[in-house]
């Protein structure tokens, strides 16, 4: 016999997962002066002891959330996302100084933008993310991982699902303006080449929503601004950003008519590509670049291996504006009659 499911309410659920902790224990008179000033990486604020409930509260909603991105975007995923809410809700009530409470508060609502169902709620999502970033900015110790995770995503979150074009604009601006932000402040020096990664990111994601050429131009060069700033650091890119500051390069290559950022897009391409060989974005920027250039043998020899890993990269270079001389090139004519020989003899 099979006992019937009962629902059961979140906050039983929350009650069960976080125990009675629901007030900080009063001061310890004993404490040293190291331990009532010792602060916390996941903390904006003093620290009396590790065993701080606040800050056990704060670790059991972080887990909530890591496992919610682990589940998905499903039921599950959702319901360890309301847990994850309700207990930083509580913590913020508790400590209204508790930054990283606000700051993961504001990376589940824009989450929560990403599969929003409609127009309006994503942008409802994207507003009160935003707003649980800025009361974290405002709390007494800010970490750099602040603006790297505000900024990042709400540029990746207006690039990949508002659909609103001057919408879309205003926050990839704002994402900008917030790294920037991050970037200026005095007190996070030792982390600015990590900041100035982002930099680079947010302005070429706005570079690419930008209609008039010239506006193109200005964000792109601030976007490769940005990445030569962060290396000139010592700070080391990994091979999303080596990506972005190819593709970067390139198109600034068109815009300007330069060959020398063609040249350094080709370098940063190939630096990726010794790092994963199956990167096709990598390689189809090679392919453009080297067919900018002119060397369409080269050119061909990367479109060839793209098409093998993705076969819609024929489709692509086939419409791709960029590459309009080099499809009335030989080398181009002759790549096509291979393929349908090889068609033809299957």
């Amino acid at each position: 016999m099979m006992l019937p499911l009962i629902a059961v309410p979140t906050w039983v659920l929350l009650a069960i997962f976080i125990g009675p902790e629901t007030a900080p224990p009063p001061p310890d008179p004993e404490a040293s002066a190291q331990s009532r000033t010792r602060r916390s990486p996941f903390h904006s604020g003093p620290v009396k002891d590790p065993a701080d409930p606040v800050e056990r509260l704060y670790q059991r909603a972080l887990r909530f959330k890591t496992e919610a991105t682990f589940l998905g975007r499903n039921d599950f995923g959702q319901h360890y996302l309301d847990i994850s809410d309700l207990i930083l809700e509580r913590i913020v009530t508790l400590q209204p100084d508790h930054g990283a409470a606000y700051q993961l508060l504001g990376e589940i609502r824009f989450y929560r933008a990403a599969s929003a169902p409609d127009r309006e709620t994503r942008h409802k999502l994207v507003a009160t993310g935003n707003d649980q970033f800025s009361r974290a900015e405002k709390c007494p110790r800010v970490d750099w991982t602040l603006y790297r995770d505000w900024g990042q995503r709400l540029a990746l979150l207006a690039y990949q699902h508002i659909t609103d074009r001057p919408v879309r604009h205003r926050l990839m601006r704002q994402a900008v303006d917030i790294v920037d932000r991050g970037v200026a402040r005095p007190d996070l020096e030792e982390n600015r080449g990590d900041l100035l990664l982002v930099a680079g990111l947010a302005a070429a994601i706005l570079a690419e929503n930008q209609e008039e050429p010239a506006e193109r131009a200005r964000w792109y060069r601030q976007s490769i601004r940005n990445y030569d700033r962060a290396q000139e650091l010592g700070t080391k890119m990994n091979p999303f950003h080596t990506g972005v500051l190819a593709e970067a390069l390139f198109q600034l290559s068109d815009l300007a008519n330069d060959a020398a950022l063609a040249r350094r897009s080709i370098e940063y391409s190939q630096s990726v590509l010794e790092r994963d060989p199956k990167d096709v974005s990598a390689r189809y920027n090679l392919v453009c670049a080297y067919a900018v250039l002119g060397e369409n043998y080269r050119a061909v020899n990367h479109l060839e291996a793209c098409a093998a890993t993705d076969p819609s990269f024929l489709k692509r270079a086939a419409e791709d504006p960029l590459l309009e001389q080099f499809r009335a090139s030989g080398e181009y004519a002759a790549f096509l009659e291979t393929i349908r020989d090889l068609k033809s003899a299957e």
